[in-house]
């Protein structure tokens, strides 16, 4: 069991210097890896409906603003 932690682990730091190498050549890259996490997650619907909301709650503020005007 130890010896299979250990593999884990550096498997685990071999992944996190492939993400930090991604970030500074390919950052376009990092953002899909980061957008696979969220979806497999199951969090990226969430933060789209989230930010959908918001984004409506301000149009409509924006809109009342100007109706005012």
């Amino acid at each position: 069991m130890a010896k299979e932690a250990t593999v884990e682990r550096m498997g685990e730091r071999t992944d996190l210097a492939g993400q930090v190498a991604i970030a500074f050549h390919q950052p376009q890259d990092l953002q899909k890896m980061e957008m696979r996490y969220l979806k497999a997650a199951g969090q990226l619907s969430q933060m789209f409906d989230q930010t959908r909301e918001r984004l409506t709650a301000l149009s409509q503020r924006m809109a009342q603003a100007v109706v005012k005007e």
